[in-house]
């Protein structure tokens, strides 16, 4: 059978409901307070899409997706209707692959389980430049910038610095409402409903994304959850295409937004073998670059964005953010907030939480919180203007 005929059978397949990607797996999690260990599937999609970005504009890709949902086992004592199921779509930052941000396999980690086990269907979009989507001009280590090449691609694979092949941006904001775009349209398909309005939640420049993306297609989002969303507005478009990271420098803005003094205990140092473990897992060919593996996104660029994206957001708001956090710090943090259009919105702040605070002891109020507001609208009761410091 030939490759196209087998996507083609897969996709298929999985329109049909049935998983040829990913075994049943089971999560640790109880709820309800019912003891029963709650069944969730996983399925990886491709899906087809003419792409924007222009290193590969005009040509046919596939972007890799991933979905969690409760199955048909673990459904009857939890949720009332598995096929009409509310619908997230989880969207990652700048530096990181979609499963190590939001499907982390690491204890009780995996926002997409926790959502799942509230009965959500979760989608996790990789855009082009990560993870097993498309990584045009990626392949040539040259296109890193210089000092990247010496810091992290000496020896291996280059002998010395040299000339990028291809020097500009990959990714733009337009590209990325472009890929949601398709992603949208292809989980409304999967239901066979395209008026389906879709929850969704970003991190870090995930989170301008959704803004984008609430602003301009309000037809399409129910209500959003933004995790510390991204500085606004961008940097300006000074990145090469290939931007790489070595495991210390992968963590480096993490280490400085621990606070051991007053925060002790704020995170298991085991997690980051798991992160750092997916995200090679994600990337045969960094895998092999460096001394140990070498992580790699694309050049961004601010193509896309208009500042009065945040005003045009209409969609219930959920803004979260860490005390702790120099990337989008606590007063930025209530800027982006109070900019926002939507009338129904609300504020959390987390005590001893950094910009990473979904891999810290504080996660869980991450993961609360955002079930409560996407089920409910509200929370802890609260639909609109309150400010929770937790």
């Amino acid at each position: 059978m030939s490759a196209l005929l087998i996507k083609s059978f897969t996709l298929a397949l999985t329109l049909a409901g049935v998983s040829l990607h990913s075994p049943v797996q089971q999560t640790a999690a109880e709820s309800n307070g019912q003891n029963k260990i709650p069944v969730l599937e996983t399925v990886d999609h491709f899906v087809p899409h003419i792409s924007t970005v222009p290193a590969s504009e005009g040509e046919e890709v596939e972007l890799f997706v991933r979905e969690r949902f409760l199955s048909e086992e673990g459904n009857s004592e939890r949720c009332s209707n598995n096929k009409n199921r509310p619908v997230v779509l989880v969207v990652t930052g700048a530096t990181l692959y979609a499963v190590p941000a939001f499907d982390v396999g690491f204890e009780n980690y995996s926002w997409m389980s926790y959502l799942a086990e509230n009965c959500f269907d979760v989608f996790a979009i990789e855009f082009t430049g990560y993870g097993l989507s498309p990584r045009p001009k990626m392949d040539d280590p040259c296109n890193a910038s210089l000092d990247d090449q010496r810091n992290f691609l000496i020896p291996n694979p280059l002998e010395a610095p040299c000339a990028p092949s291809y020097s500009l941006p990959l990714e733009s904001f337009q590209t990325a409402s472009d890929e949601m775009d398709t992603v949208v349209d292809y989980i409304r398909a999967l239901r066979g409903n395209d008026q389906l309005k879709i929850n969704m939640i970003g991190w870090s420049r995930g989170g301008s994304r959704v803004i984008k993306y609430a602003a301009q297609r309000a037809d399409r989002v129910d209500k959003v959850v933004l995790l510390a969303p991204g500085r606004l507005p961008p940097p300006p478009p000074a990145m090469a295409s290939l931007r790489v990271f070595d495991r210390a420098a992968e963590f480096a803005s993490w280490d400085s937004q621990l606070d051991p003094t007053n925060c002790p205990d704020q995170f298991d140092a085991n997690i980051r073998d798991d992160i750092w473990t997916t995200i090679l897992n994600f990337d045969e060919l960094g895998n092999s670059w460096g001394l140990s593996g070498i992580s790699r996104t694309p050049g961004l660029s601010p193509d896309g964005w208009d500042s009065n994206f945040p005003g045009m957001v209409n969609a219930p708001a959920l803004v979260i953010g860490g005390l702790l956090d120099n990337v989008v710090p606590p007063p930025q943090l209530e800027t982006t907030y109070n900019q926002l259009g939507s009338t129904q919105k609300v504020l959390v702040k987390v005590t001893c939480g950094s910009h990473f605070v979904p891999w810290e002891r504080q996660h869980n109020v991450v993961l609360d919180a955002s079930v409560q507001w996407l089920l409910s609208g509200t929370y802890h009761g609260c639909s609109s203007g309150c400010t929770f410091v937790e």
